[in-house]
């Protein structure tokens, strides 16, 4: 079990240590509105001491072969696998996501640590030919340095873990800065780490506020590269305070969900059913729009009405609950002014529509669907991060098309279609990192690489699998004379 020092202290330099400034911020559940404990709040200052902590470590973690440093994450997994329960727990109390969905999450972060250990053992480089008679090349793939993590609330498990874990596996070391209001568990996340017993100064964990803890780590001329994954305006101002270094940004999606009126229409209402109301439509993944053809458009609301009647909002820790409530107040400010900005340019409610009422806090939302939203509706152009379906009317693959690039966004998006031309031409056309062919849009592969089209909002880089390792490495020239 984690001790109090996982939520009161930093952990720098191998150690649990109190913030210099010695403040902590009460940390409550979104679910229950009850306290779950003081949290450590870092400032610049223990900032600075970690990444000294991270730079002095680092000679050593580079030096160990990979062999070594796959079974150090090897025993992070392990260690994860074994406090499951605890872990699971916690991220449902601090972020809110129903009990099954946090176990779904620690086991995928289980499998991240333990994919990242082989990843990192299958790092290569190249011999490629030289001009010069008699001469030899090689290529090598040498880790960076100290790498700045700033990581989101809605993942707090995976979305540390798809930056951390390859950049430790191929010899950097680590500060990382987790989102406030999922502190807690990111506390026990990073214990985690600490009894799996790595060298001093490889991993660092600092909470504390972002516009600080994080403009500190990222901007600090001590770490040689950024991992951040969160919104665009975020990702924004990192790119900026961290000119120079390398970047690893997964930014903000809109991604739609297309759906034809050659569909399977019954397939597309359970896979928005994913799209929009996992983990309460808090992710980069979600369907943030439904593009629906005109022809198939009544049957196919009338279909997501019925699954939608399924979801059901209720207590994070019952296994009965399929969606918990938000995380945080802005989030649910932001879905009431969405919904209420369609309701006025003309949508339907055909499912939810309000905040929920009876609940222990106010950050409870039902599954909504909304139809006949126009496409300029704000819940239809921005990232709303909440359970709700817009329904779009399309009247062709050409216009499903235009209104994908009309998006400053080009994280993702799906479609249904029986006619796989018609799936690949969307895929050929629009501007999208990861296009899902009659597949919901929260659906992806650990080992496969994933981020946002370059010229998008949605960011820079690919995290998954062995990818990062091109952002996370640099290659070395070694050319070896003929004498």
């Amino acid at each position: 079990m984690a001790t109090a020092a996982a939520f009161t202290r930093l952990f720098i330099g191998g150690e649990w240590v109190e913030a210099l400034a010695g403040e902590a911020a009460e940390a409550s559940s979104p679910a229950t509105g009850e306290s779950l404990g003081p949290v450590a709040q870092g400032d610049r200052d223990d900032g600075r001491r970690a990444i000294d902590a991270a730079r002095e470590g680092f000679p050593v973690w580079a030096a160990a072969t990979a062999f070594e440093r796959a079974d150090a994450l090897r025993r992070i997994a392990d260690v994860c696998e074994a406090r499951r329960d605890e872990l699971a727990r916690i991220c449902t109390l601090d972020q809110g996501k129903p009990i099954s969905e946090s176990y779904d999450e620690v086991d995928e972060l289980v499998a991240m640590w333990r994919g990242a250990a082989e990843d990192g053992v299958r790092i290569e480089g190249s011999i490629p030919p030289s001009s010069g008679a008699g001469k030899r090349v090689l290529l090598m793939r040498r880790p960076k340095g100290p790498v700045a993590v700033v990581t989101p609330w809605n993942w707090p498990y995976t979305m540390p873990a798809e930056i951390v874990a390859p950049a430790l596996a191929c010899g950097n070391t680590v500060v990382w800065n987790p989102a406030p209001t999922t502190a807690v568990c990111s506390g026990v996340l990073a214990d985690c780490i600490a009894e799996a017993d790595l060298p001093p100064g490889v991993f660092n964990f600092v909470p504390g506020p972002g516009p600080v803890v994080g403009d500190e780590i990222v901007s600090n001329p001590g770490t040689v590269a950024v991992g951040f994954i969160g919104s665009t305006a975020t990702g924004r101002r990192i790119a900026e305070r961290a000119a120079g270094k390398a970047l690893l940004l997964e930014m903000g999606g809109n991604g739609p969900l297309v759906v034809m009126d050659d569909a399977d229409l019954d397939a597309a209402a359970e896979a928005t059913l994913t799209a929009c109301f996992l983990c309460a439509g808090q992710s980069c993944t979600a369907g943030e729009r439904l593009l629906v053809h005109e022809a198939a458009r009544e049957e196919f609301v009338k279909r997501l009405g019925a699954v939608t009647a399924r979801a059901a909002l209720g207590d994070p820790l019952s296994e009965s609950t399929t969606m918990g409530p938000l995380n945080n107040e802005p989030v649910a400010a932001k879905m009431d002014e969405h919904v209420e900005d369609a309701l006025n340019r003309g949508a339907e409610i055909v499912a939810g529509g309000a905040r929920a009422d009876g609940f222990p806090t106010d950050l409870y939302w039902p599954a909504t669907v909304l139809d006949a939203v126009p496409a300029d509706a704000l819940v239809a152009t921005e990232e709303t991060f909440g359970p709700v379906a817009p329904v779009v009317s399309i009247a062709s693959l050409d216009e499903a098309i235009e209104l994908t690039n009309a998006s400053p966004y080009g994280l993702l998006a799906a479609i249904f279609t029986g006619d796989l031309y018609k799936g690949l031409r969307f895929a050929d056309e629009i501007r999208s990192g990861l296009v899902n062919i009659n597949e919901t849009t929260n659906y992806w592969e650990n080992h496969l690489p994933f981020g946002g089209r370059a010229g998008t909002d949605s960011g820079t880089g690919r995290v998954g699998g062995r990818y990062p390792f091109e952002v996370l490495t640099e290659l070395q020239t070694v050319v070896i004379g003929a004498g």
